[in-house]
């Protein structure tokens, strides 16, 4: 039996900032396909390089000091929606940031994911230091 979408999404995040299993990189190229379109509500646009070092720079804050949950996860023909939360404690300032977002992933045939829509980015809050 074939993985759903909404089941990639969720193993997505578990594998990435639960299990810590598999690299990032493998992680994001399990999920993405090559060169997807990730726009945020205003406008601009992240690559799967900032998603790389933001959940890289995620995981090298000790589990104790950090969630991420993914709610709220519907399935509607190649879309599939959801909402996250993340707090974690962070590396350069000591203090806790918290994140939500309400985000629409795109998958291919492939069951690759091609466009992403949010309305936030951990991106935005993670240091820009070295992955």
């Amino acid at each position: 039996m074939s993985a759903t979408n909404v089941d990639k999404v969720r193993d997505y995040f578990y594998r990435q900032y639960e299990l810590e299993e598999g690299s990032v990189e493998e992680n994001i190229s399990a999920l993405f396909a090559e060169n997807p379109i990730i726009r945020l509500e205003d406008g601009s646009t992240v690559t799967l390089e900032d998603i790389a070092r933001s959940a890289a720079a995620l995981r090298r804050v000790p589990r104790s000091e950090r969630t991420f949950e993914v709610s709220d996860i519907k399935e509607e023909g190649d879309r599939v929606a959801f909402h996250s939360l993340v707090r974690f404690r962070n590396p350069e300032t000591g203090e806790m940031n918290e994140l939500e977002s309400d985000a629409v992933w795109r998958f291919n045939d492939q069951g690759k994911v091609v466009e992403s829509r949010s309305n936030a980015s951990i991106a935005s809050l993670m240091p820009t230091g070295d992955s």
